[in-house]
């Protein structure tokens, strides 16, 4: 299966929906920026054009892993998207490198950038919050409860 196949009405097609759609985003920045065409290997080679200008440019090095991810290079889209956390640690970086791995299907490493930065301690006093509140929400319920948090 192509790397940017899916399942009909599978959960692959939701999963795998995002990420592509961030790759070809990658290609239409290229676009945008004077390409032609939206060829995903004419942005590979753009998105290195700035990365080699300058080593630190995330917005490139972001774009360039993403299409790397769309031609199936999965390791050098994470190897971008690492540097990308090591010159930014923001969890967007995080996100779009899970997704990488994710493709790639190396689901554990997939959920450990997703939890990164995660505060379990502020999602149990969201949930705690919600769980003490939910009784004034019971006549609203029509005898269905709403689900726990």
């Amino acid at each position: 299966m192509p790397a940017n196949s899916t399942t009909a009405g599978g959960s692959a097609a939701i999963s795998l929906a995002l990420p592509f759609a961030a790759a070809r985003y990658s290609a239409f920045q290229f676009q945008a920026s004077g390409g032609e065409q939206a060829d995903i290997e004419d942005a590979v080679a753009y998105f290195s054009k700035q990365v080699d200008a300058d080593p630190n440019d995330i917005t490139a090095l972001n774009h360039r892993g993403w299409a790397w991810a769309l031609r199936g290079e999965y390791l050098a889209g994470i190897k971008d998207l690492s540097e990308c956390i090591r010159l930014s640690p923001d969890t967007t970086f995080h996100n779009n490198r899970a997704r990488i791995w994710g493709l790639k299907g190396d689901h554990d490493r997939a959920l450990a950038d997703y939890t990164t930065g995660i505060d379990m301690g502020a999602v149990r006093q969201i949930s705690n919050y919600w769980e003490a509140v939910r009784g004034q929400y019971a006549a609203f319920e029509s005898g269905i409860p709403a689900p726990a948090s």
